[in-house]
């Protein structure tokens, strides 16, 4: 909540273990810093005075980049919690104790300028977002050598803060150079690079382009059905018992949620969350996309380890399977062999699992009202949702990379 204060703890560090600090309280950090970049230059004695001054110099240089990323991450926590001012505060503050080490025009400066217009955009200070934006995007350009993924999150950043301040058509600019690097540096079904897809179908639906924003999600569906299809098979050599075989011939990437990172996953969920809404929305609940994107959103489930959660999503998948398709179709049969799988039980009767969701979607208006059209609804759902280049086959938008 905005205006609540932030907790005051004292912090701690001791050159020769810089994973034993603590961070929260600013002042006390501040102070810290000083410490140890005196340090930094501190006379040794003895026999091996120059050996030993170079390591008491690395130890004294990883606490302080110990320290900077845990007041980065500190103000960072601030906004996450919705406390913006202080996350402002804390961002400032960062980016000084990072100036003062690694000096004016470093690399090591953008994520400070990313947070700070983050933190701006939230309280809807697009001006001074913007501007942060611009510092990250010169002292980038004044590194070409720079790595793909800042040039990826500066143009993520910069079409997100366009599209949540009403300009459609340079946010769309922005996140198609985002997803363009993404794919450069990840591949253009990574999973990671998902998240471009998604961006660029928010902003088609906030134009109401439901067409493209529809293309877009089904990429999307389309990445994260491959990923998790995988997952859940079991390679042969696995199934004939030589699991640690299997193991090592194994290359999937992010098995585990765990190697994704907690953020990604949570951003996954609201991604594929925010698809299955959207596409509800716009061809009902009996369609065969609506259909698919429940079973994803049901294996991710799994794939987190929310059974409950997954159990109800395959209940809705199986049932809006059956009515399209029938109930012995290949595709019907195949969400009770994940189930199975999965040690779920699906009921044979799954008829009633939509009622409630029908009766909810039935349109209720106030006398004289108009209600909105289904593009409108899912247009208006789409530019709430936030998350990070596209198949150049997708609906033909031309990405090429910036010049």
């Amino acid at each position: 909540m905005i205006g609540r204060k932030t907790r005051k703890t004292r912090v701690t560090a001791d050159a020769s273990d810089p994973d034993g600090l603590t961070v929260v309280d600013w002042n006390s950090l501040e102070s810290k810093f000083q410490e140890l970049t005196s340090m930094l230059n501190a006379p040794s004695s003895g026999l091996n005075a120059s050996q030993a001054r170079q390591k008491q110099k690395q130890q004294v240089e990883q606490a302080i980049e110990t320290l900077l990323e845990m007041a980065q991450g500190e103000a960072r926590r601030l906004l996450v919690e919705g406390n913006a001012q202080a996350s402002v505060e804390g961002g400032l503050r960062s980016l000084k104790l990072k100036e003062a080490y690694y000096g004016s025009g470093s690399l090591q400066l953008v994520p400070c300028y990313f947070h700070l217009a983050r933190t701006n955009q939230f309280l809807d200070k697009f001006k001074q977002a913007e501007e942060f934006l611009s510092l990250a995007q010169w002292t980038i350009l004044r590194h070409p050598t720079c790595e793909v993924a800042l040039k990826a999150e500066l143009h993520q950043t910069f079409g997100l803060l366009y599209a949540s301040d009403g300009r459609l058509e340079p946010a769309l600019k922005q996140l198609a150079q985002a997803t363009y690097y993404l794919a450069l540096l990840n591949g253009p079904h990574h999973i990671l690079t998902s998240f471009g897809y998604f961006d660029l179908g928010n902003v088609f639906a906030a134009k109401a382009n439901m067409d493209s924003a529809m293309a877009f999600y089904e990429k999307v569906k389309e990445i994260w059905a491959g990923h998790l299809e995988a997952v859940f098979s079991r390679p042969a050599k696995a199934a004939e018992g030589d699991d640690d075989e299997a193991a090592a011939r194994d290359t999937l990437e992010h098995r585990s949620p765990a190697s994704f990172g907690e953020e990604n996953v949570q951003d996954g969920l609201k991604m594929i969350r925010g698809i299955v809404g959207l596409q509800t929305e716009r061809f009902g609940l009996v369609h065969p996309a609506t259909g698919r994107a429940e079973l994803i959103l049901a294996l991710y489930f799994r794939w987190i380890d929310d059974n409950e959660h997954a159990q109800e999503c395959l209940e809705r998948a199986l049932e809006i399977h059956k009515r399209v398709y029938g109930p012995q179709h290949q595709t019907t049969s195949r969400i009770r062999a994940y189930a199975a799988d999965f040690g779920l039980t699906l009921p044979a009767d799954t008829s009633h699992v939509l009622d409630a969701l029908e009766k909810a979607m039935r349109p209720t208006t106030v006398e004289g009202a108009t209600p909105l059209s289904a593009e409108a609804t899912a247009a208006a759902e789409a530019a709430a949702i936030t998350s990070s280049v596209p198949d150049p086959a997708v609906q033909g938008l031309q990405i090429t990379p910036e010049q």
